[in-house]
């Protein structure tokens, strides 16, 4: 009688029991694969397609320093390419082409006693704007160059309307009041400028910084503001600060 040795035996139901254990049962389904694919959209979500829509045209209100002091305006401008912009703008300014202190009371208000009419410029230019160093800066600051024409309403109003002062026919005008004798001419004239616009190129706000030299003659026997000293231009510098919207 063939006799098995008894570690043979006690492997080959080891084996036995090593395939009971990870044999598939019967019936149950095989391990499915994992087959998520994550799409990436081609067409931008409509918050990322409308923050990289670059501006074409911007309006805004111009804030303007000189000699004369401050004055205020408006600004239009449409591109007329990567480097090329078109603009309208106008201002309302007070000229003078002296101090002028109060230094004496006419009525018991305080006024500039050799002071003979407020003067006022209405300056509307139209201009180009060229930017400069497009490839070689970042686009959050876009210095350029600008040149305009100008067309400037001189406005002319009483101040103090004197025969020998304190005299009864002298006679102060009120702010408001001297409008209505005001007296306008125009006057054609032209400036260049250099500035900046800072920030991004896209549709939103907008910020820049501009300095223009104006050169708008008037011609004898000029405008008298102060008696005795006529101004026959109104040349003059002005740094500009430009607020406003892109779209």
């Amino acid at each position: 009688m063939l006799r098995i040795p008894h570690a043979l035996v006690l492997i080959i139901g080891l084996m036995l029991a090593s395939w009971r254990i990870s044999a598939q049962v019967a019936g149950e389904p095989p391990v499915a694969a994992d087959t998520t694919i994550i799409f990436t959209p081609v067409v931008p979500l409509i918050g990322e397609e409308s923050r990289s829509v670059l501006a074409t045209q911007g309006a805004g209100v111009n804030l303007l320093f000189s000699g004369s002091g401050w004055s205020f305006g408006g600004y239009y401008s449409v591109e007329l390419g990567s480097s090329l912009t078109f603009s309208v703008d106008a201002f309302f300014a007070s000229r003078r082409n002296s101090d002028e202190f109060e230094d004496v009371y006419f009525n018991n208000i305080p006024v500039v006693s050799q002071k003979k009419n407020r003067v006022f410029n209405v300056p509307l230019s139209l201009s180009l704007r060229y930017r400069l160093f497009e490839d070689g800066l970042q686009e959050s600051f876009r210095p350029y160059i600008a040149v305009g024409a100008t067309a400037t309403a001189v406005i002319v109003t009483p101040y103090l309307d004197l025969m020998y002062f304190g005299e009864p026919q002298d006679r102060y005008y009120e702010f408001f009041e001297s409008f209505g004798h005001a007296t306008t001419t125009f006057r054609p004239g032209g400036f260049i400028g250099l500035g900046s616009s800072f920030g991004s190129l896209e549709k939103g706000g907008t910020f820049g910084v501009s300095i223009r030299y104006y050169v708008i003659p008037y011609g004898e026997p000029g405008v008298v503001s102060i008696r005795d000293l006529p101004m026959t231009s109104f040349n003059g510098l002005f740094i500009t600060l430009s607020i406003g919207s892109a779209w």
